[in-house]
């Protein structure tokens, strides 16, 4: 009885640690792929609209996640769209996911100590914050905590439950899918039947092609797609060193990198490390150091997914090492155990835990706003792609035109593929009056956007028609629009101004009160969104005025 109030007691601080240190991030607004992938979500507007046989948004056509979409829909269900309401339920998951890192290696070891510093250390790292400060990481939480459970009924024998959870898992993201080659390890002898696991992950592929049609992201959403397998293993190889970095450093940390290669040098100087951290593994699975062996290899078997083995949409981001930083926790948790003895463990623990809650504390509230999360992404990478052109449509919308235009030519010049840019440069030019350089930057942001390369959404390709008076075309693409997501209230606004273009009144007048209803609806607006509010109502009293005088 000792025992389990002592492993209770365990669980709650590891969970009360995490909401703690990211209690400060309960305030924030949606951000970025948030707008996307909550605000804007039909899936999320009912439990019975999520489905399991379709993208996950239609924003990312090459994502599945549809036990993430569930988990939205039961925040919406609750909160609506007050975005401290599904901040709140990323912490309480991490809180979660904490605990049940503790339990994990208390199963395997029966070391408390050690469990518990791995448990503290998960719950505190500031390599964390972006998949629990931003509601869209929380795919990585919720992967990881169905392993976590998988593993914990697989370590009690119960193989029914533990495929139940790997394949909850892999509907939550694909990151838990290397969970069959961590199973092994463990070496419990009446464990060995992986038939119900394998049939979790054929059950999932399954559905996924369903879904989209392939198993990997559209080509033409991947920024590495021109490269050869090997070379994209040869840029992975200093991402994978520098996620071991910022394990035991975590500085730095930002949500957009701007690197497009490594030097030579860099890619030996990173295989040299990597081969030597194996060479160490495969020495400490011949002396049968088996945990030591399981921790390095938890974080190398976990990382695959994100590796590029298959191109998949980024090639480095912090969210990726959610689950793979177990494996390092448990490695420091055994670490801490093993060389300190009594009060230094403690105080070394403490130590660590108070540094890191400090880090992560900071980190946290540069998710407040948008403005600020950019910025600080500039700081560290200023060639970075979205964080130049998203802190550009804020200059824009704040009406600051000349840093607007200095921030969008930036990533033009190293980003030149990307229509959004010159769409976003157009709507620059437009609010300085230079209508020329304006339309030639609408008709490039088309022109690219059909090649396909790194598509603008319907709507914007219809805003871009709009300005450049092809209006049916603008109509053609707002309908595409608002099929894929007939939540998006500036979708609602620009359909309501083509309709008056064509004189279609009453629709109009339905488009324009749907956008104003969808912008009131929306708790925390930001600049944009603000901007958007009042055009809609400014257009909804423009054209009662220009009806009445007909």
């Amino acid at each position: 009885m000792e025992n389990k109030i002592l492993i209770y007691k365990g669980f709650i601080i590891c969970a009360l640690a995490s909401i703690f240190v990211y209690a400060n991030s309960l305030g924030g607004p949606f951000v970025y792929d948030d707008l996307a992938y909550v605000q804007r979500n039909p899936q999320i507007r009912s439990i019975t609209s999520v489905s399991f046989f379709s993208p996950f948004s239609s924003y990312a056509p090459g994502l599945y996640r549809p036990m993430t979409n569930l988990s939205y829909a039961i925040d919406y269900s609750i909160f609506d769209l007050n975005p401290f309401g599904y901040h709140a339920s990323n912490v309480l998951l991490h809180a979660i996911a904490s605990g049940l890192t503790f339990l994990v290696l208390l199963l395997i070891t029966g070391n408390f100590f050690a469990a518990f510093a791995a448990g503290i250390l998960f719950a505190v790292h500031p390599v964390h914050t972006e998949a629990v400060s931003w509601v869209s990481g929380r795919s990585e939480i919720l992967a990881c905590i169905f392993v976590l459970l998988a593993l914990i009924y697989y370590l009690r024998g119960n193989i029914r439950w533990s495929s139940m959870f790997y394949f909850f898992g892999l509907l939550s993201k694909e990151v838990a899918a290397p969970l069959v080659f961590v199973l092994p390890l463990l070496c419990r002898r009446k464990s060995k039947n992986y038939l119900p696991y394998a049939v979790s992950l054929i059950a999932y592929l399954t559905l996924r092609i369903m879904a989209l049609g392939s198993l990997s992201v559209p080509m033409e959403h991947i920024r590495t797609a021109g490269l050869s397998f090997v070379e994209r293993i040869l840029m992975m190889i200093p991402v994978m060193v520098h996620y071991i970095r910022l394990m035991f450093l975590p500085t730095g940390l930002r949500v957009e990198y701007d690197w497009t290669s490594f030097s030579g040098l860099v890619t030996i100087f990173s295989a040299v490390i990597i081969a030597l951290i194996i060479s160490v593994l495969i020495r400490l699975r011949k002396n049968k150091n088996h945990l030591y062996f399981l921790c390095g290899a938890w974080f190398f078997i976990f990382l695959l997914p994100v590796m590029n083995i298959i191109p998949i949409g980024e090639f480095v981001a912090e969210r990726f090492i959610y689950l793979p930083s177990v494996g390092l926790c448990f490695l420091a948790g055994l670490l801490i155990n093993d060389l300190f003895k009594n009060k230094n463990k403690v105080s070394t623990l403490l130590l660590i835990a108070i540094l890191f809650s400090g880090i992560s504390i900071v980190r946290n509230a540069h998710w407040k706003s948008p403005e600020i999360l950019w910025e600080k992404t500039l700081e560290l990478s200023p060639n970075a792609p979205h964080a130049l052109q998203n802190l550009a449509s804020i200059r824009l919308a704040q009406g600051e035109l000349d840093e607007a235009q200095d921030l969008v030519l930036r990533a033009i010049e190293n980003w030149s593929d990307e229509p959004v840019l010159y769409f976003i440069g157009a709507q620059v030019y437009e609010g300085k009056g230079d209508n020329e350089k304006a339309g030639k930057m609408y008709d490039k942001s088309i022109e690219l956007s059909l090649e396909d390369k790194y598509s603008m959404t319907e709507s914007q390709i219809g805003v871009a028609y709009l300005k450049l008076d092809r209006i049916y075309e603008a109509l053609e693409s707002f309908e595409k629009a608002k099929e894929e997501n007939k939540y998006d209230p500036s979708i609602w606004n620009n359909l309501g101004i083509v309709y008056a273009y064509l004189g279609k009144y009453e629709d109009s007048l339905v488009a324009f009160d749907r956008a104003i209803e969808l912008y009131e609806k929306i708790s925390l607006r930001s600049a944009e969104e603000e901007n958007g509010y009042r055009g809609a109502i400014d257009n909804r009293k423009s054209l009662l005025e220009a009806t009445e005088e007909l």
